[in-house]
């Protein structure tokens, strides 16, 4: 169960007919945070969108000319330089913790591609882009291990519990 003070919002965009409650979305991402021992007061926005609609964020953030499965803003980025700014929250209001997008269309492709269900698809890219968000990263061979250990160790705790909840 979700703390109080973490916002969690769900946005589907209409014309994609996804079939699952925004519900099961929150689940995912309340049990990672969860795993990974998060607490405090924070908001994440979760978009479950089309190909065009993340092409155009992958291009303009990423500098990539093609639509991709997920995509991660993280507002708390961890950064080496005395120079980054941290904006103080205001009290009793959730601090802005980042965005996740999804392509449905593409989980959908991805899922048969790989012989499993559309609803694993989504839980992996959820799981992974929610532990990008918390700083996890697969931009090294130690770091791509650390971050696909963890995203099986939360698949699996996410079987046992909110799978049955789609």
């Amino acid at each position: 169960m979700k703390a109080p003070d973490q916002l969690i919002n769900i946005t589907i965009k209409r014309s994609l007919l996804f079939p699952h409650k925004k519900q099961w979305l929150k689940s995912i991402i309340t049990v990672v945070l969860g795993e990974e021992h998060i607490a405090g007061s924070m908001e994440i926005n979760c978009v479950i969108t089309d190909d065009e609609n993340i092409h155009r964020f992958n291009r303009r953030y990423r500098g990539i000319d093609g639509p991709t499965d997920v995509l991660s803003f993280a507002l708390t980025e961890q950064s080496n330089s005395s120079d980054s700014i941290e904006f103080p929250s205001l009290p009793g209001v959730p601090g802005k913790f980042g965005d996740i997008m999804i392509s449905y269309p593409r989980a959908a492709a991805q899922a048969r591609k790989l012989g499993h269900s559309v609803e694993e698809e989504i839980t992996l890219l959820l799981v992974h882009g929610t532990l990008h968000l918390l700083g996890y990263d697969h931009q090294t061979a130690g770091e791509a291990k650390k971050m696909k250990k963890r995203e099986k160790e939360i698949i699996s705790i996410l079987d046992g519990s909110v799978g049955r909840h789609r």
